[in-house]
């Protein structure tokens, strides 16, 4: 009895260090040692029943950090309160098993592998979870955000280089604290040690050169229009007052650029119709043209391409005395919220009803140009996918700038907001470009390339005014845009050989065994 409440003790603390390393909490230090209890009491298991242990641990941390789930749950599939939690606990039961599958995969190599399992760890979190399938994809890296020395070297490996230096520094604490001896006398440990002290120093001159880089640049200023509007599956009316032809949003964009916006940004969460209608998009042209400030707003998108009608979750640029209308449609479109996954199975159609979407995607990155800077859009969910992005601001990255457009008012008053705000800040340093991420309920920010705030709003109020931005157009680009997949590949590539490995031995065990 006594080892079962020592288990779930343990468990339960590492759910609480991980859940607390999380925005808005913050406590960032918690991440390198947040394994550390799960790595002592499943040392002496086997594989399968590390993994149920490491599974509850996810449950209940994933419950915790992720309770917001329920919220979408709530808006987008339409589940009552109270039953929306039922969703949140459903979906940390799915992504439990990305930590079942990284304690247990580590454990059968380790078993069959001389490879240090120093090593072997951090491979196998960095691995599964670049690997692993989630509907809201995370890091663990992304807790870092706020520890700008230790986010720098991420312009080389991506976020999964801090997933591997978390697994690290974790696994070099559990050897310590299991023998003490090996800080002076084993050197795997202490090459493991040198290699986060190089990952250290790193960091700490780059953040310096970064600093007094940036503190010679210009300053832009961008208008950020942060609007606080309720989701809204439907086609949300206009405020009362205003037009489709002329929204709230063209009256604020006045107002900012009286104050001297260079551009002005619209979040993601409004329906216009630009495309559905044709007095909409000449009215809006009409106005761009008097206020003199190019925006870029979010807007559904209807196009007839090769017979076939589409729609799109896009962004768009207008710009003063121009008819050319420049649009980016959304690539990477939320499962269930924005597309149905097997949406033309007859079941699948009957369990959804009217809460079935069908969006089309994308095929290309864009680049808006204004005034010298070189926007490049994202929507979103989009800022989660770190190679990706990479890809957009590829090795022509000189004078672009990051810009998310999101609308979070579907997990209501929560930290979503903040952590998808953390986790987008991690772009811009792997990219080394400045950000800027417009939240429709805020925080809405602009971050620089070394991932340092320099403008920030308070959530869920309304907030219009105008964030100054450091930008060099000369600037820009990193070692990881121009190789975005390259260590997270090389991980993947290592990971699946030694499991490959590690699994046909196991196999051959058995047979032998049965015989």
């Amino acid at each position: 009895m006594k080892a079962r409440f020592y288990v779930l003790g343990s468990s339960l603390l590492s759910s609480l260090l991980l859940f607390l390393a999380f925005a808005p909490y913050n406590y960032y230090l918690f991440l390198f040692v947040a394994f550390v209890p799960l790595l002592v009491v499943t040392e002496n298991m086997k594989p399968l029943k590390a993994y149920l242990v490491a599974a509850f641990t996810g449950i209940v941390a994933i419950s915790f950090g992720f309770y917001w789930v329920g919220n979408w749950g709530n808006y987008v599939l339409g589940i009552p309160k109270p039953w929306h939690h039922v969703v949140t606990v459903g979906y940390a039961f799915v992504v439990s098993h990305l930590f079942g599958l990284v304690f247990a995969a580590f454990y059968l190599i380790k078993e069959r592998s001389s490879t240090a399992p120093l090593i072997l760890f951090p491979i196998c979190l960095a691995a599964v979870t670049s690997i692993f399938p989630m509907v809201f994809p995370f890091t663990f890296g992304s807790g870092l955000s706020y520890f700008l020395t230790f986010i720098q070297p991420i312009d080389i490996t991506g976020v999964y280089g801090l997933d591997f230096m978390i697994g690290l520094v974790n696994y070099l604490v559990f050897m310590g604290l299991k023998n003490k001896e090996v800080i002076k006398k084993d050197g795997v440990w202490q090459a493991g040690a040198c290699l986060v002290t190089l990952w250290l120093v790193y960091g700490i001159g780059s953040l310096a050169h970064w600093d007094e880089k940036i503190a010679t640049w210009e300053s832009r200023s961008i208008g950020m229009v942060q609007t606080n509007r309720p989701a809204s599956l439907g086609r949300p009316r206009p405020e009362p007052g205003f037009t489709r032809e002329k929204p709230y949003e063209l009256m604020l964009t006045d107002r900012l650029s009286k104050m001297g916006a260079e551009v002005v940004v619209w979040p993601e969460g409004k329906f216009f119709g630009l495309s559905f209608w044709p007095q909409v998009a000449k009215s809006f042209h009409s106005e761009i043209d008097r206020i003199g400030t190019p925006i870029i707003f979010h807007d559904t998108v209807r196009e007839v391409l090769m017979g076939q009608r589409k729609h799109y979750n896009s962004s768009l640029i207008m710009r003063p005395k121009m008819s050319l209308l420049e649009t980016y449609h959304k690539m990477q479109l939320v499962p269930f919220g924005e597309y149905t996954p097997f949406g033309d199975n007859a079941l699948v159609k009957w369990a959804l009803g009217n809460y079935a979407s069908s969006l089309d995607a994308g095929t290309q990155h864009k680049t808006f140009e204004v005034k010298g800077m070189r926007f490049v859009p994202k929507l979103c969910y989009e800022s989660q996918f770190s190679s990706q992005l990479g890809s957009a601001i590829g090795a022509d990255g000189k004078g672009k700038v990051l810009l998310v457009q999101s609308q979070d008012g579907w997990y209501g008053k929560s930290n979503q907001p903040e952590q998808h705000m953390a986790s987008s800040v991690l772009r811009a340093v792997e990219n080394r470009v400045p950000l800027i991420h417009v939240i429709n309920n805020g925080s809405s920010a602009i971050a620089g390339p070394q991932g340092r705030y320099y403008y920030k709003t308070r959530p869920f109020e309304e907030v219009n005014s105008i964030g100054m931005m450091p930008f060099d157009q000369n600037s820009g680009g990193s070692f990881f845009s121009e190789n975005p997949y390259l260590f997270v590949g090389a991980i993947r590539f290592v990971f699946i050989l030694y499991f490959l490995v590690a699994f046909k031995d196991w196999l051959l065990s058995r047979r032998k065994h049965e015989a």
